[in-house]
């Protein structure tokens, strides 16, 4: 059963511009209403910083997890069960959304389900069809 849904930051929640993605977030907002949320990003604190402050961080995610902070980054397995474990989870019960293939194997080597990030409807619509078929 799906307990977590863990955010790219690069690509997913940002521009390569570094403007955020109003509507990614606004379906950040309402993932976690149900679900607990993570940002696992192998961008700087200070680029993270600059998107969220502390508060919205603290209210969008339930763990942040940078990679240049914990010495490792994606597509590292460890970074994923990492950020599973801070959100008291096991990797099965995680899905990660990122918008490169690379980091997308990454993270069902460490056990997680993933979707591929293209398009917002493109997203909600797989991850949708992941919860349905993890709660059948």
């Amino acid at each position: 059963m799906i307990q977590a849904v863990i955010f790219d930051c690069f690509g997913v929640l940002c521009s390569e511009r570094g403007a955020r993605y109003e509507q990614v977030v606004d379906f950040v907002r309402q993932i976690h209403k149900g679900y607990k949320t993570a940002m696992l990003s192998n961008v700087s604190r200070q680029f993270v910083d600059s998107l969220f402050s502390q508060q919205e961080q603290a209210e969008l995610f339930d763990a942040v997890v940078i990679s240049s902070e914990v010495g490792i980054a994606k597509p590292n397995d460890l970074i994923y069960e990492m950020t599973a474990m801070k959100l008291g989870v096991v990797p099965e019960e995680c899905v990660m959304i990122d918008d490169s293939e690379a980091n997308i194997a990454g993270a069902r080597r460490a056990g997680m389900q993933a979707v591929l990030y293209e398009t917002l409807e493109q997203c909600q619509a797989d991850l949708d069809k992941l919860v349905e078929k993890n709660n059948a």
